[in-house]
């Protein structure tokens, strides 16, 4: 940068400043697990969610609020928000999240935005989450 303040001071920009902003982003990784689930998405209505502890990042607090049948028009789907639970404390806050749905053995169940839910028990195929 002190390139580009010289060349233009050499221009005649002699009260000049510059400065510096420099993000280091910060990262965690949640783990939010559903035991039961196919049991827990026939006793909930629809538009009806369930809350994750809280974790922190960043200096805000979060959750993971999950509709085991889905938000409200979406019934027999799966619905994950993040929730910024510190709002009133803390203000506003940016965040950019990826959300993934693993198997029993903690492989990615989504493909192409469309996630196949099976029950193992009884053979049942259910429609999951887009």
């Amino acid at each position: 940068m002190s390139a580009l303040v010289s060349a233009l001071r050499a221009a005649g920009r002699q009260g000049l400043s510059a400065g510096t902003l420099v993000m280091n982003p910060v990262t965690c990784s949640y783990l939010f697990r559903i035991d039961q689930y196919m049991r827990l998405q026939k006793m909930f209505d629809n538009g009806t969610f369930i809350k994750s502890g809280t974790f922190g990042l960043g200096g805000h607090d979060w959750r993971i609020h999950c509709c085991p049948n889905g938000d409200n028009g979406h019934e027999g789907f799966i619905s994950l928000f993040l929730n910024h639970a510190s709002h009133g404390r803390t203000g506003d806050a940016t965040a950019g999240f990826d959300i993934r749905i693993l198997d029993h053995a903690g492989k990615p169940l989504c493909r192409d935005g469309e996630i196949r839910l099976t029950n193992k028990t009884d053979g049942e195929i259910q429609e999951g989450a887009r």
